[in-house]
């Protein structure tokens, strides 16, 4: 018997019980069989589905944002480590390869900075709380809590539902991946 993370597959060299593509479209619980959907997933209606490659580098590069910031913010303000001796052991070109790091990790902060302030001003305008600042759609991206309560209504007691959280992430994905030319 082969057993793949969770999924009881059977005798798959054998072939007397299941497939491994069996044992990946659904399992077992309590005897009920449950269909397993990726955390990640993307929607099916939308006309813009990114290739799955792209649709992950996008998720990571926005969920890592807030470090590029930091690292960002670091290169531009540091100075080159000088311990007084003629042959250190540091990069030889240390500003080409400030240079270079800066290169990569502005196209990307640029991307999901200018993606994010262009909803971060279009859903700020559907604020109807007056003790919210603001929108953040990086937090958003993350938490449907964040997105909710953020955009939650009092005047009509609701909130968004989550297939508008969903088509948000969807649109704020797909801008940033044409922002870096990955689609």
């Amino acid at each position: 018997m082969v057993v793949l993370g969770a999924y009881d597959c059977g005798e798959i060299a054998g072939g007397a019980k299941g497939t491994a593509s069996q044992a990946d479209a659904d399992y077992s619980v309590g005897g009920e069989e449950t269909e397993i959907l990726p955390r990640e997933y993307q929607l099916k209606t939308s006309g813009n589905a990114l290739p799955h490659n792209v649709h992950m580098q996008v998720i990571y590069i926005i969920r890592d944002y807030p470090r590029l910031m930091r690292e960002y913010e670091k290169i531009l303000h540091s100075t080159p480590f000088n311990d007084g001796q003629p042959r250190g052991g540091g990069p030889g070109n240390p500003t080409e390869s400030k240079a270079l790091r800066l290169a990569v990790i502005s196209d990307r902060v640029e991307a999901v900075g200018g993606v994010a302030h262009t909803l971060n001003v279009h859903y700020g305008r559907k604020i109807k709380r007056d003790d919210v600042d603001g929108f953040d759609a990086v937090d958003a991206f993350e938490d449907y809590g964040y997105f909710a309560y953020v955009l939650y209504d009092p005047a009509k007691d609701r909130q968004p539902a989550k297939r508008t959280w969903r088509r948000f992430r969807e649109s704020f994905l797909s801008e940033v991946a044409k922002k870096l030319n990955l689609i």
